[in-house]
């Protein structure tokens, strides 16, 4: 699909490919200084979920500007759960610390005029999709994502369990686009990992299984050694 006159991806950055990215979905700015502090030295990128209880009936801690003035540590990409993600796109087009942002289809926005905006500041960006949304919503976009964000449980809230219909979802994807990078989010654990891996997954969001370890470092290391 040709918008303004271009058919590329909007990065088309592979860095994180096959790999598992920890999630922070927190209610204050002291949890996430204390989850910050467990992950920090273990990677070099963090997704940061953003509720703002329009899009998902729930809101957290999403200060962009506290992420800015963070010492060292990794960046950031932003899983907008929101019904308007340009208002947060455009606060953080000049925070170094935002390395891209993935937002939902089922936003009532102009999604690919968003995309055209990523594509301007150089960052990663892709649609999330929700586990009742059909893979066809996606057709006038596949061709300008960097990534799809397939959502295994209802968003909005961690520790749920995977909707095993989700999975096939990543089939389906991988078969009608092939070369799509499929992301996943939501009831990750070490058992069904695998199962996700070769469904088509190539980068895992997971939340809950590092952060409720005893050891969130050592869990990281573990899911990424599967």
């Amino acid at each position: 699909m040709a918008i303004g006159g271009t058919t590329k991806k909007v990065s088309g950055n592979n860095k994180y490919m096959n790999t598992v990215i920890p999630t922070i979905l927190v209610q204050d700015a002291n949890e996430f200084q204390t989850r910050w502090e467990k992950i920090k030295n273990s990677t070099d990128l963090l997704q940061l979920d953003v509720l703002d209880d329009t899009l998902v009936a729930n809101s957290d801690w999403h200060d962009l500007d506290a992420l800015q003035k963070l010492d060292g540590g990794p960046g950031f990409i932003l899983h907008l759960m929101v019904n308007d993600p340009r208002q947060y796109l455009r606060r953080a087009s000049e925070n170094t610390k935002i390395y891209g942002a993935v937002w939902h289809i089922e936003a009532p926005i102009d999604h690919a005029e968003l995309l055209i905006f990523c594509q301007d500041k150089g960052w990663r960006c892709g649609l999330a999709l929700n586990p009742k949304t059909d893979i066809e919503e996606l057709e006038p976009f596949a061709e300008m994502v960097d990534e799809v964000l397939v959502l295994g449980v209802e968003p909005g809230f961690n520790g749920r369990k995977i909707l095993p219909h989700t999975i096939d979802k990543v089939r389906k994807l991988k078969k009608r686009w092939p070369e799509l990078t499929v992301s996943f989010d939501g009831g990750i654990t070490k058992e069904n990992l695998e199962e996700l891996r070769s469904a088509g997954v190539s980068i895992f969001y997971v939340g809950s299984s590092i952060f409720n370890a005893d050891d969130p470092r050592m869990a990281l290391e573990e899911m990424r050694n599967l």
